[in-house]
């Protein structure tokens, strides 16, 4: 059976989604990195909003690595953009 599916892909380094045959082929696919991510961080926001929390995220084990693994998002109202202050679209990267 033909399937709609979205997956992470290594070469080039990017999410996909498009359409699977029933042997896991790939017969058309688009490159949706960016609204995939967007949408993500609008699902987190409307959960938040929806929970009255500041911060949502979702956890879950690496088995590979034996690892805790967090995705968040933190709603950071305090911080006005502006010209002065303009938004940005940095990574933020938090090593221990």
């Amino acid at each position: 059976m033909i399937q709609y599916h979205v997956s992470y892909g290594e070469m080039p380094s990017a999410i996909y989604a498009g359409v699977k045959n029933e042997n896991g082929g790939w017969i058309w696919r688009n490159e949706v990195t960016e609204e995939a991510i967007e949408a993500v961080r609008d699902y987190f926001d409307a959960c938040a909003k929806n929970d009255n929390v500041g911060v949502y995220g979702k956890k879950w084990t690496d088995a590979n690595r034996n690892k805790e693994v967090s995705l968040v998002l933190d709603l950071n109202y305090d911080v006005v953009v502006d010209e002065q202050n303009p938004a940005t679209e940095n990574v933020i990267d938090e090593q221990e």
